[in-house]
């Protein structure tokens, strides 16, 4: 996954280039369709396109309009039945609204867990105490391992 985030942020990089460069590049003529800007973006996860609309003012102008894009990547990461709770919105809104939904509800059930297993440095605004709830679970994880071992359980 990593090479992939990777390369895109390359094409990325390449695409502003161009897009900066008024559509010329050594000499060449260069514009970027916005049906081929469109599926480009398309593989990307939502928060990487709210991230591409940072490249240009262009970009940016294109992907806060595309309600086709937001209405697919919408479908594509959340599914019909979160359908019911975006009604009224734009698609770009909805989905927004929905991935902040998913980021809160990942962090609560995080913040249950690390209360479960008696992790008490816990702070979802961390990343450094995700890593450290990681790390925390895998000795845990080893620890029961090794005691089931012990017992002469195999895991």
């Amino acid at each position: 996954m990593g090479g992939t985030v990777s390369r895109t942020y390359e094409l990325l990089e390449n695409l502003y280039y161009y897009d900066e460069a008024e559509g010329e590049v050594d000499g060449v003529k260069f514009d970027l369709p916005n049906n081929v800007l469109s599926k480009v973006v398309s593989m990307l996860s939502g928060s990487e396109v709210l991230r591409a609309a940072a490249v240009s003012k262009r970009w940016r102008d294109f992907l806060e309009h595309d309600e086709g894009l937001w209405q697919e990547l919408f479908l594509r990461d959340f599914g019909r039945e979160a359908l019911l709770r975006c009604s009224g919105r734009t698609w770009r809104a909805a989905y927004v609204q929905e991935y902040k939904s998913k980021v809160d509800m990942f962090k609560q059930n995080t913040e249950k867990i690390a209360s479960i297993l008696g992790f008490q440095e816990f702070d979802s605004s961390s990343k450094a105490s995700y890593n450290a709830l990681v790390a925390f679970m895998e000795k845990k994880l080893d620890n029961n391992l090794t005691a089931l071992k012990e017992a002469g359980i195999q895991a």
